[in-house]
C-alpha cells in the first residue's frame, strides 16, 4: 500500500506515449507499464526497463491467465498465485491505478490457471496440476484433488467447487476445461501413474453440479467451430474479415482459430477460418486470434492481432470494431523485446489491458501488462 500511495505522486513521470498513424491521422495513446514480480504488479517505465526473471515452465511460472469484468470491477487470474483485482477509477485525476491481491499459495502454487468465469455471487477460477512440466511431485502438494475454487471478494476467500468425479477420483486432474454455456462445461480428465497414463471426458453443469460421462469426440465437438461466413453480426464479421485478410497477406496457407468472448467471460463463440484442401492434406499454420466484445449488444468487439508492415514485418496491433462504422481502427502496440509477445487481452473502463509474456517454447520468463487508453 506504502509504494501505492507513492507511486501516485509521481505517476505523471511514468506515463509514456505512442504514437500512432492510421487513415492519415495521429493518434497519441498514452500507457502505462507493469511487470508481475513475486505476484505483485510493478510500474515500469517500459520494455527496456523490464527486469529479467528465471526460465520456468509455463505450467508454474507467474503471468497472466485470464480476466473478467464481474460486478463492476475487473479480475485477473494470475498463475500461480490467485486472483488479483484491478481498480482504474482514480486514473483520469491523475492518480495511479490501485490493486488489490487474493491469494492463496495453498491452493495455487505449483498449479495451472486455465479460466476464470462467474459463478453465482464469486469469481470461479478452473485450475489443475500439470505432472509432466512441473518442478515438484504431486505428493508435495498440501492440497490435492481440486480443480475448481471461487471468490467471494466481500469475504475475501476462496471456497471450493467440489466436482463429482473428482471427489471420487482425486487422483485424477482435469487437463481441460471447455466452456459450453455459462453453466456448462466439458472436461477432460487424466490420470498419470507410474505405468500409465489414462484419459476420461464428461460435462459439467455448475448450476446444478450434475457431472455425466462422454465420448473423446464429444468433448472435442464441444468446442463448436462455426465457418466465419456463419457470423450474423455485422460489427463482428468485418473485425474477422480484416484479420483474415491481414494473416492471409502474410501466408495463404493460413488456418484460423477465433475465440471470441465477452468482458464478463459469459459467452465464449468460436469461429474457423481455412482452406479444406490445406486442411486435409495437414500443409497449413495454425494461428489463434482473441477477441473480446461487450456481449451481448457487441456495439464494440476487439481483436489482438498483426498488421503488416511495408518492411515485411508484422507489428502487434490491437484491431477496434464499432458498430457503424465502415471498417475498424487500428492500434498499434509497442513493440516487445525478442523473445517477448503479447498473449491476450480485455477492456474496462475505457482502457484496455494487454498482457504480455517472455516466452522460450515451453518455458515462461518475466511477465506482465500495458493499460492503454480506449
Amino acid at each position: 500500500m506504502k509504494r501505492i500511495l507513492f507511486l501516485t505522486l509521481i505517476v505523471l513521470t511514468i506515463f509514456s506515449c505512442s504514437r500512432v498513424r492510421e487513415s492519415g491521422t495521429e493518434k497519441t495513446i498514452p500507457y502505462l507499464w507493469f511487470q508481475l514480480q513475486n505476484g505483485k504488479f510493478e510500474s515500469i517505465k517500459g520494455p527496456k526497463d523490464i527486469n529479467h526473471v528465471n526460465l520456468l515452465p509455463w505450467t508454474v511460472q507467474e503471468y497472466v491467465a485470464d480476466s473478467i469484468v464481474f460486478d463492476s470491477a475487473f479480475y485477473l487470474a494470475v498463475n500461480g498465485h490467485g486472483i488479483a483485482s484491478l481498480s482504474l477509477k482514480g486514473i483520469r485525476n491523475g492518480n495511479f491505478p490501485e490493486f488489490r491481491y487474493f491469494y492463496d499459495p495453498l491452493i495455487f502454487r505449483y498449479k495451472t490457471i486455465t479460466l476464470l468465469f462467474p459463478y453465482r455471487d464469486s469469481i470461479a477460477c478452473h485450475l489443475y496440476f500439470n505432472e509432466m512440466l512441473n518442478v515438484v511431485d504431486s505428493r508435495d502438494l498440501k492440497i490435492q484433488g481440486i480443480s475448481l475454487v471461487r471468490l467471494v471478494p466481500r469475504y475475501e476467500n476462496y471456497r471450493f467447487i467440489i466436482i463429482p468425479f473428482q471427489k471420487e477420483n482425486p487422483e485424477w486432474e482435469s487437463v481441460g476445461f471447455i466452456e459450453e454455456t455459462s453453466n456448462v462445461f466439458h472436461i477432460e480428465w487424466k490420470y498419470s501413474g507410474s505405468s500409465s497414463t489414462r484419459f476420461r471426458y464428461s460435462r459439467l453443469d455448475t448450476s446444478t453440479m450434475k457431472e455425466e460421462g462422454e465420448t473423446r469426440e464429444e468433448y472435442i465437438a464441444s468446442y463448436r467451430f462455426k465457418n466465419i461466413d456463419e457470423i450474423e453480426d455485422s460489427s463482428l464479421k468485418k473485425l474477422i474479415t480484416t484479420i483474415k485478410n491481414n494473416l492471409v497477406k502474410v501466408n495463404e496457407k493460413s488456418v484460423i482459430h477465433f475465440t471470441v468472448r465477452d468482458t464478463g467471460g459469459y459467452k465464449t463463440e468460436r469461429y474457423v477460418y481455412g482452406n479444406d484442401r490445406d486442411i486435409a492434406k495437414k500443409d497449413y499454420t495454425l494461428q489463434e486470434i482473441k477477441i473480446i466484445s461487450d456481449s451481448p449488444e457487441k456495439n464494440i468487439s476487439m481483436a489482438l492481432s498483426k498488421d503488416p508492415q511495408r518492411d515485411g514485418k508484422q507489428r502487434p496491433a490491437i484491431y477496434i470494431s464499432r458498430k457503424g462504422e465502415k471498417r475498424p481502427e487500428k492500434m498499434l502496440l509497442p513493440p516487445l523485446p525478442e523473445d517477448f509477445q503479447y498473449t491476450g487481452f480485455n477492456f474496462f473502463d475505457d482502457r484496455i489491458i494487454v498482457f504480455w509474456e517472455e516466452r522460450n517454447f515451453m518455458d515462461t520468463g518475466a511477465s506482465g501488462m500495458l493499460v492503454l487508453e480506449l
